[in-house]
């Protein structure tokens, strides 16, 4: 059983400052399953070369095609992603609209998300690296079949405030370009409901049963389902997505390397360019994208405040996976990233913590992503 940092925070007016006490952690570990089928946006296809039979396109046998593209006015047609043809020949999206995934889909990322495009990594770590829990393995090879746009920086308060019309976090002294912490799970999915809503987009967590407003600090659901990776709004990431993201083709402890440095000691030439630590943090979190960003271009991926992922925490499978969506079922839901209060050995990559869904600490916040480029 490993020891985790428990946030108690109190709010000091003028400073923002908190303290931090050591408890255990008391979490679930069970089976993960694995995610849906993978869905390839890929470009019509050009009907073959011309024969003696007719132009490029021509109707003919419809086996000429490749599988899953019909002919739309004699051209073979990948109606996953053309505009004029989307999932079906007859279907064209209206002007302002995208084709995705055989959808027509409205509102582009709003700025301040980045690109990261599909992949495979190594998920969690070797045995033999420092700061390693038993939660963190086995390590397996993970493909993700979708490319993502990632918000580069935790939600912030003026974002959060700009939104919902309210500020839950315990350092509100700290500025609205500040992480917003404070968030339960359901308040973090409901945000990134409310934000797929502004954009005419599907709501992709399901919330049931749910009283109070979220951000006021007694919102909570009975009942939450995941759309899973393929639904085209805003979402929390799976811990898959959220562990990529944070390595960006890296494979230590941190995208900077691995601290040999386990708990807050200083200086830390590894974590301190990068992560706000119990190292370096004065008992508080920061404003976001003070520190050097990874190489997909992403800020306090490590350390600041935690960040919620959409996955039950549950133990890993042996053996590859392609787009994993975590256990199927729990008692506690994923959190990733370390943060202020936390020692070196927590803010790394790998690392991962499980949490009641109705927990809020003022050292927990999120960053919501959205499939597709």
């Amino acid at each position: 059983m490993r020891n985790l940092w428990v946030v108690v925070t109190a709010a000091v007016a003028g400073t923002g400052c908190g303290a931090g006490v050591r408890g255990s952690d008391g979490e679930t570990r069970e089976s993960a399953g694995d995610g849906g089928p993978p869905i390839d946006g890929g470009l019509p296809g050009d009907g073959g070369m011309p024969g003696d039979g007719g132009m490029p396109g021509d109707a003919g046998d419809p086996s000429q095609c490749p599988p899953g593209q019909p002919r739309c006015a004699g051209v073979c047609t990948d109606t996953r992603s053309n505009r004029a043809h989307c999932g079906r020949c007859d279907n064209a999206c209206p002007g302002d609209q995208t084709c995705r995934d055989s959808t027509c889909r409205s509102g582009a990322p709003p700025a301040g998300y980045v690109p990261i495009a599909a992949g495979a990594f190594d998920m969690g770590s070797p045995s033999d690296e420092i700061g390693r829990e038993a939660d963190e393995g086995p390590q397996r090879r993970v493909t993700l079949t979708r490319a993502l746009r990632m918000k580069a920086t935790e939600v912030t308060q003026t974002e959060w405030r700009s939104l919902m019309g309210n500020n839950p976090s315990s350092f509100s002294s700290c500025g609205d370009d500040c992480p917003v912490e404070g968030v339960s799970w359901w308040e973090a999915a409901a945000y990134t409901n409310a934000l797929s809503a502004s954009s005419g987009l599907p709501a992709c967590h399901v919330l049931e049963g749910c009283t109070g407003t979220p951000g006021s600090g007694s919102y909570s659901c009975s009942q939450a389902t995941f759309a899973g990776p393929g639904c085209s709004g805003y979402r929390l990431p799976t811990e898959a997505e959220w562990e990529y993201a944070a390595r960006a083709g890296t494979s230590g402890g941190t995208y900077a390397g691995t601290s040999a440095v386990t708990q807050c000691e200083q200086p830390n030439a590894i974590l301190d360019p990068i992560a706000w630590y119990c190292g370096n943090a004065g008992l508080a979190p920061h404003p976001v994208a003070a520190k050097t960003p990874n190489a997909f271009g992403l800020h306090d991926m490590l350390g600041n405040v935690w960040e919620w992922c959409a996955d039950w925490h549950g133990s890993y499978p042996s053996g590859a996976q392609t787009d994993p969506v975590g256990a199927a079922s729990g008692s506690r839901r994923a959190s990733r990233g370390g943060s202020w209060v936390n020692p070196a050995r927590s803010v790394r990559a790998a690392d991962r913590n499980g949490r009641a869904p109705d927990e809020r600490s003022g050292a927990l916040g999120l960053r919501p992503v959205r499939t597709g480029l």
